[in-house]
């Protein structure tokens, strides 16, 4: 597993060290869509459809499908709740199987393009879109420690390792602001996923996080609360 590990990050490594002049790059690319407007920001959750895993690299199934990916904000608990759902079964990278997971979930903390890198997933575009969002943070969805999710800062490298809680289906897991350079939590998103053989999935836009459900109703409640006493 260390060696699985050393190759994960080294991918990383990779990404993350690209020309000091990729911004520059970025901003004057001939991009190309894929049916969806270039960088178009869409509300957590985003849905992806059914059935549009690539078979990038030919190699075959299993081709891991993304269905929908959830990133919520706590400014109470200052934390970040994130979660991706497949419609096809997958696996931890540490069970070592044909379905295990890998993949990156990348954020833009400041919402600029002009800040941060491209995403990972323009590298393979086509077949996936490519986005207009500036990656300043990243996490690894291979579990390359069991259960352990390793998050990058482009700037600093390793931060820290969240706890991710895998479902047949599913993984999802919370990631401190402190990690997120004690950003307040809105954040853009997108993700590329795919299995050890070949990125298969990729969302087609760029969503944005809200906030938890919970946070919205006691801030109801809180403000509803003042007005009672401004009333009286």
């Amino acid at each position: 597993m260390r060696s699985l590990r050393a190759l994960i990050i080294t991918g990383a490594t990779v990404a993350l060290a690209l020309p000091a002049n990729a911004d520059e790059w970025w901003l004057t690319a001939d991009r190309t869509g894929s049916g969806m407007p270039e960088g178009e920001r869409q509300p957590s959750p985003i849905v992806d459809p059914m059935g549009d895993a690539s078979n990038t690299f030919g190699a075959g199934p299993p081709l891991t499908d993304i269905d929908t990916v959830t990133v919520t904000f706590d400014p109470v608990a200052e934390q970040l709740f994130f979660s991706l759902t497949f419609h096809t079964p997958i696996a931890p990278l540490s069970a070592g199987r044909p379905e295990s997971l890998v993949g990156l979930l990348e954020f833009d903390i400041d919402q600029s393009a002009a800040t941060g890198l491209p995403p990972i997933q323009n590298t393979f575009s086509p077949p996936f879109a490519r986005l207009r969002t500036g990656v300043d943070v990243l996490v690894l969805l291979g579990d390359t420690t069991p259960a352990l999710l390793d998050v990058f800062d482009v700037n600093l490298g390793l931060v820290g390792q969240v706890k991710a809680t895998f479902g047949p289906m599913s993984v999802s897991g919370f990631i401190p602001f402190a990690w997120l350079r004690n950003d307040d939590g809105i954040v853009d998103f997108t993700t590329t996923i795919g299995t050890l053989a070949q990125p298969t999935d990729a969302l087609e836009v760029v969503g944005f996080s809200v906030p938890e459900p919970g946070t919205i109703t006691l801030l109801g409640l809180a403000t509803m609360a003042v007005g009672r006493r401004r009333r009286r």
